[in-house]
């Protein structure tokens, strides 16, 4: 509980007459959002008192049924600024803490602002995001709020960063993480600290952005916060500069497969590599001049005619910045091919081949065929699980001609979130009661659905009653109003299952690239039958990929 949700219930209990969300908004100088957020706690509150919760009527007018006298005694007696730690929130600290002490002695970082980014943002991403065992219901909410800050922070720094689907992720999964904590992050990072004063352009983008996170948030973020967004900006900037140079790699290693993609793995996720081949270190002498640009072994070489680097298999600080120096040096050497190879089979690769085929030939079955598909794959492989998490479709795979209508009616948006989610509940996708949940979800917070003018997205938390992560699209015969202002009539409804952060990511990330067209829902609204629909998702979204 915060000072200002405190100020908030003074304000209504001192309020004889009816008050609306924009007054509160104008009142409190906050998004009318965060204003809903304040209720919806004020409201956690009233139930614990056993009070009648709040409600909002007809314009945005706040309806109170209880006097708040006993909450205003209760605000002199209570620390409101005293939150307690869930056993989970106590883990998960505890984790972050052991995560970053295990590092804190043991990286040994170059002066290169470039590779102390790298690093920084791998560590950030796979250590302590990617750790976490549960995902936060509102998951898809926060992934709306990355989306809209990326595209502010494009124009910004006019910089497209839009189409980085990794800056993406991990920006959302950063956001997840820190609005988990029960208190704000506060401890400092020296090597952070440092690219922060090396970048100060990208601070003032960040900070000049910050307030929608903040709003959603509820409260300022602290330097530590702000600090860690502007090494991820960094981060994909940098793999922006770096997109149009693809070093092609071979790896040899001495062990088994097991090990060999495990450090392949490794390799993709902190470099723009083109791994063209996995070779026996014993067989590296006939490697010719002119395969790849150079190796990465795990043993030294002998008589090989490609340049090459030792790193051990589990990739060490000092082996990422080897590699680092390595491609600064070939980059100003202007030593690299560019012959297209065929890489490298990877978990990841193949996941994708299996998941193209599947969405192909069974669309309503492959979700679920390829949660149990991924695990054999991971087994296979021996690799981490979070590998083969799960594939992440595409829109196309999601949006096959089945789950697509056309001109339905409806007589207001509860029977469109409704007409739009029949289809998954048919097939299992979800329960009944995921359908009310989204309706309420509406209801409290306001529609924020609405991604764009005439297109909503309905959805709520994994732990709603999803089954199977799924999309279904209907176009309205009668364009129906959610109450979204600027982004009223919506004329599609599109019903989203997730049961996981991840596995709808992609397909969100690429719906809301293809919203920003103004020819695709032309197209849409122009297709004659559910089959034209979905060629239509599926050419634009190889065009946006493209």
């Amino acid at each position: 509980m915060n000072k200002r949700i405190v100020s908030m219930i003074r304000k209504l209990s001192k309020t004889e007459q009816e008050i609306s969300l924009t007054e509160l908004a104008e009142e409190f100088q906050i998004s009318q959002r965060t204003v809903r957020n304040d209720l919806n706690a004020i409201n956690d509150l009233l139930t614990e008192q056993g009070l009648a919760n709040l409600k909002l009527g007809r314009g945005g007018k706040v309806l109170r049924e209880s006097d708040f006298a006993e909450i205003l005694e209760s605000l002199d007696e209570k620390d409101f600024y005293d939150y307690k730690l869930s056993k989970e929130e106590r883990n998960a600290l505890l984790g972050k803490i052991l995560y970053e002490q295990e590092h804190a002695h043991e990286c040994f970082l170059s002066d290169s602002s470039f590779r102390k980014i790298q690093f920084l943002s791998e560590l950030l991403t796979f250590g302590r995001y990617m750790k976490q065992k549960h995902s936060d219901p509102d998951s898809v909410k926060i992934q709306m709020l990355t989306r809209q800050f990326i595209e502010k922070i494009s124009q910004t720094t006019e910089i497209l960063l839009t189409q980085d689907y990794d800056f993406f992720e991990n920006l959302s999964k950063h956001l997840e993480s820190t609005f988990a904590l029960a208190a704000p992050l506060n401890d400092r990072n020296p090597v952070i600290d440092s690219v922060v004063e090396e970048n100060p352009r990208i601070l003032e983008a960040v900070q000049k952005n910050l307030p929608m996170i903040e709003n959603y948030a509820g409260r300022k973020l602290t330097e530590a916060e702000t600090g860690y967004i502007v090494v991820h900006l960094c981060a994909a900037i940098e793999r922006k500069k770096n997109q149009e140079i693809s070093f092609r790699v071979i790896v040899a290693c001495h062990a088994g497969i097991g090990t060999s993609q495990l450090l392949l793995e490794r390799l993709k996720k902190h470099f723009n590599f083109r791994i063209t081949d996995i070779v026996p270190s014993h067989e590296a002498g006939n490697l010719k001049a002119g395969q790849a640009d150079f190796v990465i072994s795990t043993v030294p070489l002998k008589h090989c005619e490609i340049e090459n680097i030792v790193v051990s298999p589990l990739l060490r600080d000092e082996d990422y910045i080897e590699i680092g120096n390595k491609v600064d040096q070939l980059r100003a050497r202007e030593v690299f091919t560019d012959t297209p190879e065929t890489e490298a089979k990877t978990p990841e690769t193949l996941l994708n081949e299996i998941g193209t085929i599947l969405y192909d030939r069974v669309p309503d079955e492959a979700s679920a065929l390829m949660t149990e598909i991924g695990q054999k794959v991971a087994d296979f492989f021996r690799t981490d699980p979070v590998v083969a998490e799960g594939y992440a479709p595409a829109l196309s795979q999601l949006l096959p001609a089945s789950h697509i209508q056309l001109d339905i009616e409806c007589e207001n948006w509860q029977q469109a979130v409704r007409k739009s989610a029949r289809k998954l509940l048919e097939l299992g996708y979800i329960e009944e009661s995921y359908i009310d949940a989204m309706i309420h979800n509406i209801e409290e917070n306001g529609p924020y659905i609405v991604l764009t003018k005439g297109f909503a997205l309905p959805h709520e938390g994994i732990d709603k009653g999803v089954r199977i992560t799924g999309l279904n699209l209907i176009r309205l015969s009668r364009p129906v109003n959610f109450d979204a202002e600027e982004y009223d009539p919506v004329e599609f409804v599109c019903c989203m299952s997730a049961t996981d952060h991840k596995t709808h990511l992609k397909a969100f990330f690429n719906l809301v690239n293809m919203l920003k067209d103004p020819g695709f829902l032309q197209a849409l609204r122009e297709c004659q039958t559910a089959e034209e629909a979905a060629e239509i998702i599926r050419q634009y979204e190889n065009r946006k990929q493209g």
